[in-house]
């Protein structure tokens, strides 16, 4: 890794500002700023560089449409389909059938709750193979499994919109892999996660979760929370 924290103007730690080498080297120099770490004694980056990956795929998860993928997905026989979970988080929406070996757009694809087409239609897993899909089915309970309606032969595809995990960060001069707008949940999550390992700072763990809920904020998160239980308690 390049050295985030080398010195300019042959200045020493005592009183002197520091060079970047990236895009990623900014963030973490902004992270230690808001650490009153300038010159990386506490959270030296090859300290900090895990959490910028925890703090991705926590971004990924929580709001899949930071990370985002269009994929063309060949089907199962039948109606139960699993994504990957190497390359995949969660499935977001069905956009379209494709067809052929060039995949040809085919009908668009609705997306429904499975436990809505269970009510709807008890019996719509014994219905005969159907020549695309109409439906897919998003299980609640698992990200990564979906079904069809009707089922389908082996072979034919569909594309999805995925959430897919974020590009790993290896150095500080790696390119943020989200789009800019998560920037700031981005440093909420890396302030929370080196103040929650500091056993020297006082309230360290109260300081960290008041960061933590700022992440969240920035993700529209808690807001929606909050909201759902005020509304469960009238």
């Amino acid at each position: 890794m390049a050295d985030i924290y080398a010195t300019i103007d042959g200045g020493t730690p005592s009183g002197s500002e520091q060079s970047l080498a990236g895009e990623m080297g900014n963030l973490l120099l902004i992270v230690s700023h808001q650490l009153q770490d300038e010159f990386a004694v506490n959270w030296p980056p090859s300290k900090m560089l895990p959490y910028v990956n925890m703090a991705l795929l926590e971004i990924a998860n929580l709001a899949p449409e930071a990370s985002p993928e269009e994929r063309v997905v060949t089907l199962s026989a039948g109606t139960r389909q699993e994504l990957s979970h190497t390359t995949t988080l969660s499935l977001m929406s069905a956009i379209c059938n494709v067809t052929g070996t060039t995949d040809v757009i085919g009908q668009t694809v609705t997306t429904v709750k499975k436990s809505a087409l269970d009510h709807m239609l008890p019996g719509w897993m014994t219905f005969p193979q159907g020549e695309s899909v109409s439906y897919i089915a998003k299980d609640e309970q698992n990200p990564l499994v979906f079904h069809v309606f009707p089922p389908v032969a082996a072979a034919s595809k569909v594309k999805v919109l995925v959430s897919a995990p974020p590009d790993e960060v290896t150095a500080d001069t790696t390119d943020f892999p989200l789009n800019k707008t998560y920037i700031p949940a981005f440093i909420d999550y890396m302030i929370y996660r080196c103040i929650g390992e500091e056993t020297t700072i006082q309230n360290s763990q109260a300081k960290a979760a008041a960061y933590y809920n700022k992440f969240l904020q920035h993700l529209g998160i808690k807001a929606a929370v909050e909201k759902s239980n005020d509304e469960k308690a009238r």
